[in-house]
């Protein structure tokens, strides 16, 4: 299992679940610029210091979730997910620096 730093970008709004009782998937970004799916994640049951708001950092073991086929999907360890670093507003600045410092951005349609 591999840790993987994580900025947050989404969260899903709760969905019933009969295997988890109830689930929200997340998306973020890892450092490297690479996008990453969290599921399954039962939010409402982590303790409240691992609950992260979106564009806060967290710190995560995953491992990739083979029965899903996008190539960006892990399936969290719950046990090892920490807030690294807790935004109660995004930073707008740093949100692009985050999403787009690796990539190559087109300011032309041509």
């Amino acid at each position: 299992m591999e840790k993987k730093r994580i900025y947050i970008l989404v969260k899903t709004y709760p969905a019933i679940s009969e295997t988890y009782a109830e689930l929200v998937c997340t998306a973020g970004i890892l450092e490297d610029g690479s996008w990453i799916r969290l599921y399954p994640v039962p939010f409402r049951k982590l303790d409240l210091e691992q609950k992260y708001p979106k564009f806060s950092w967290i710190e995560v073991e995953a491992t990739r979730n083979t029965k899903d086929f996008r190539p960006e999907s892990y399936r969290p360890n719950l046990e090892t997910l920490s807030v690294v670093q807790e935004k109660k507003k995004p930073d707008w600045e740093e949100r692009r620096r985050i999403i787009f410092g690796n990539q190559r951005v087109y300011t032309n349609l041509e």
